[in-house]
């Protein structure tokens, strides 16, 4: 059985995974005994409410549901199902590199809106800008 497993990102991330692929990290990501590597997915795209910061973009990969059951992070208290995988395992299945970004209307896919590497540019230099005036304004 192969399961679809989300990874969400900021916008300037996904450009880089996008182009270089997924990257491990390391960290002890709130748990007090234990340091994880590896990369985060989850069953379902997760947002500010679950802890994520610049849940801006996101990427798809289909994995094999055993070849990950030993990187299953278990927390009866999340209503959802997380993973921290090796960078390499989660490259060998990241085939489909479309970059979805949220909308009003569609939070994430089936009906997201596909940024295409161009446009992403754009709106990201678009986004430092206003970002710059706002703090030119502030300073004011």
């Amino acid at each position: 059985m192969e399961l679809r497993l989300w990874h969400v990102t900021s916008l300037e991330a996904a450009v880089r995974i996008k182009k270089e692929g997924f990257a491990d990290s390391t960290g002890s990501y709130g748990f007090k005994t234990i340091e994880l590597t590896g990369v985060w997915f989850s069953d379902r795209p997760l947002d500010g409410n679950e802890g994520i910061r610049n849940a801006e973009a996101a990427f798809i990969i289909k994995v094999p549901k055993d070849s990950i059951a030993e990187y299953e992070i278990l927390d009866e208290m999340q209503s959802y199902r997380e993973w921290c995988i090796p960078a390499e395992l989660a490259n060998k299945h990241f085939l489909d590199r479309t970059i979805y970004e949220p909308t009003l209307e569609a939070p994430w896919p089936e009906s997201s809106q596909h940024i295409e590497p161009r446009a992403l540019c754009i709106y990201l230099e678009r986004r430092r800008l206003r970002e710059r005036r706002r703090l030119r304004s502030a300073r004011s």
